[in-house]
């Protein structure tokens, strides 16, 4: 039986700021049911693709148990001029979901057309009007390097060939291991050294021999994205291989893509798992061409969502990929920020016996006896950032080794465990002193340091975070000598709606008070004491406009006052104390905003009285309570967690004496 629509009714209100607070108002009448926002519907981009529904790699369903690929495809489906390098057994160039795409590379097929299908998951013409399948980029182009019956030299040829066939091959997908299971091979290794110099993004499969021997070229380190396999239950798939070197994990079992005489088929193995992996990769380089290679396989791991032990761990790595949280840590908020430093101080040394060195610019490839120096710096970021940002190193512009062996004089920084804060890091390389023993006498003769002094090195690094705005240039902040007073001035013609005080104790931010006037003492943190008063706490100040912006902060510094032995009264008298109560009502902008998962509502009632606050969803549904009760004068902070609640748009709602203000706030996960 249908519904009754006849008691739906369509409101036409011009001003979109107002509706939410319409839809609040109907709903507090009992008479109506529902109210929500009215609008149109937009198709989400799954593509057209014939065989796309069985690719639950991209698409399980409603369970989230794959790589969210639909969700990443509304924010960026690819870059025409991104090339993906299948080193593999060939591709058939003529494949009706290929042939739009292979550019350049080897002819003809081996392996029973294994490259085929990896391709196909990677980068298949995709939204092709019902043609076959969709690969996980849907733009790139893919150039094919056959390995298929080649020795290691063969396989080095390859690599180096895919690498230098154009300097748009970003990303080298390898889905397959040197034979038997854990043969190391210099040679091959040398390829990917020099792929990684190039800025190149190398994935390569754990394997499929149930084992946690290390295989190669998945173990061969800096510069690899080591990938195990998972179901469609995101289990792990029964015979990949795990272990240390492990990266991330992706679906591996019974994948659907493109095969041989132009036909579909499963597939499983880590092999499956790989071009997901490469797919993703290559979107992320699509979207910011400005990323380097390290870059790229961190964010990718940190992205993953975690399965198995909490954290990283032998079987997943960081977890299966998701490619629209890796989408989203390039967008607003977050920023993306490449730094440098040089110079540095040696905390460190250790006689590391032999080490082999290949590629050193002025010495000859071999073995040299070494002395090893730890060479770390802590430095400071180019902004603070709301929350502990993420950092690590980029090898390429650092100089710096690492402590490999061999060492194939690849840049490497690292960050010092547990040194991350909100404005600086601890970074660490390493630096050699070479010697070679002299055969007459048996003395070391020194030959030199590579690659270059301790005061010479340059620490490169990345950090990832949601930054707090800059000082403005109009905007300066300052301590007033002669009374605890913190003072600051702004430019006249700036539009300043009003202050936030902020204040850091025991290394945490939060919001003491909002302030039209340009000066501040905190009565909270005044503590008398014989002789002297002292506060160990950080403030800024914080600026924000008619339209609910903020402009900026102040400096960060620490407030320390000694005033002579005097009574409480005299005391109070000399600091000019007076307890802060706003002029009026307001509502601030929650902050962060956006949010994920916590934010901070902030208010100011001028008199006390009962006051109530409240969170609904875009849709007039109450989310939560936060305040039902008598509030005292003054400004007041609350706090709402949006852990269990989806992206969207919410709205809060003060409600004190006669006022009544609403305000949106964005949780974007």
């Amino acid at each position: 039986m249908l519904p009754n629509m006849s008691n739906i009714y369509r409101m036409k209100i011009p001003d979109s700021k107002i509706r939410p607070e319409i839809i609040v108002a109907l709903l507090s009448n009992s008479s109506v049911l529902f109210a929500e926002p009215n609008g149109t519907v937009i198709p989400y981009d799954t593509p057209n693709d014939q065989y796309f529904s069985i690719q639950w790699g991209l698409k399980n369903g409603t369970s989230g148990k794959d790589i969210h690929a639909t969700q990443a495809w509304d924010i960026y489906k690819g870059n025409p001029n991104n090339i993906i390098g299948i080193i593999d057994g060939g591709i058939n160039k003529t494949h009706p979901d290929l042939q739009a795409k292979v550019i350049g590379g080897d002819d003809g097929y081996g392996w029973n057309g294994h490259g085929i299908h990896v391709a196909g998951i990677a980068a298949a013409s995709t939204n092709n009007q019902y043609i076959g399948i969709a690969g996980v980029d849907w733009n790139a182009k893919i150039h094919a390097q056959r390995v298929d019956n080649q020795d290691d030299i063969g396989i080095y040829n390859a690599i180096i060939d895919a690498v230098d066939y154009n300097p748009n091959v970003f990303i080298l997908n390898n889905s397959w291991g040197t034979n038997p299971l854990g043969r190391y091979s210099h040679t091959i290794k040398l390829a990917f050294v020099y792929a990684y110099k190039m800025n190149r993004v190398a994935v390569a499969a754990m394997g499929n021999d149930n084992s946690n021997e290390t295989a190669y070229p998945a173990g061969f380190g800096q510069g690899i994205i080591a990938v195990g396999g998972t179901d469609n239950q995101d289990d792990e798939y029964d015979n990949s291989n795990t272990g240390a070197h492990i990266d991330v994990s992706a679906p591996a079992v019974n994948v659907f893509s493109t095969y041989t005489g132009n036909s579909y088929d499963y597939l499983t193995g880590t092999s499956m798992a790989t071009p997901h992996v490469s797919g993703v990769a290559s979107l992320l380089k699509g979207y910011n061409s400005a990323l380097y290679n390290d870059d790229i396989e961190q964010i990718i791991r940190l992205s993953a969502d975690d399965l198995g032990a909490p954290g990283w761990d032998e079987q997943f790595g960081t977890g299966r990929i998701n490619a629209r949280k890796a989408l989203e840590l390039l967008r607003t908020p977050y920023e993306l920020d490449h730094l440098t430093s040089s110079g540095g101080n040696i905390v460190s040394s250790t006689w590391d016996n032999y080490q082999t060195f290949y590629g050193l610019s002025g010495y000859q490839d071999g073995t040299y006896i070494v002395q090893r120096h730890t060479v770390e710096k802590t430095v400071s970021f180019s902004k603070e950032y709301s929350t502990e940002p993420h950092v690590w190193g980029i090898g390429i512009p650092t100089i710096g080794y690492s402590k490999a062996d061999p060492n194939f004089t690849v840049g490497f920084c690292e960050v010092a465990q547990g040194t991350v804060t909100n404005t600086n890091v601890k970074l660490r390389t390493y630096i050699y002193d070479l010697y070679i023993e002299d055969p007459y006498d048996h003395h070391l003769d020194y030959q030199g340091t590579v690659p270059t002094s301790a005061s010479n090195v340059v620490f490169a690094y990345t950090v990832l975070g949601d930054p707090i705005p800059a000082v403005p240039a109009n905007f300066d902040g300052s301590w007033q000598s002669s009374h605890p007073h913190l003072t600051w001035s702004a430019n006249s013609e700036e539009d300043f709606q009003h202050y936030e005080i902020w204040k850091k104790k025991n290394g945490v931010w939060s919001l003491k008070t909002t302030t039209n006037n340009t000066y501040y003492t905190d009565t909270g943190e005044f503590k008398y004491t014989p002789g002297h008063i002292k506060t160990n706490i950080y403030y800024k100040i914080q600026a924000v406009d008619l339209a609910d912006q903020v402009s900026g902060y102040t400096h960060d510094e620490l407030f320390t006052v000694n005033a002579p032995e005097q009574s409480m009264q005299e005391l109070n008298e000399y600091l000019n104390i007076s307890i802060s109560i706003p002029a009026k009502y307001e509502l601030n902008q929650n902050h962060p905003n956006p949010f994920n998962p916590i934010t901070q509502i902030r208010f100011g009632l001028p008199e006390a009285g009962f006051t109530i606050v409240k969170v609904y969803d875009i849709q007039g549904k109450l989310i939560r309570t936060l305040v039902n009760s008598n509030l005292e004068a003054g400004y007041h902070t609350y706090s709402f967690s949006g852990e269990n609640l989806s992206s969207g748009i919410y709205i809060f709602e003060l409600k004190s004496g006669t006022f009544h203000q609403l305000k949106r706030m964005l949780l974007l996960k």
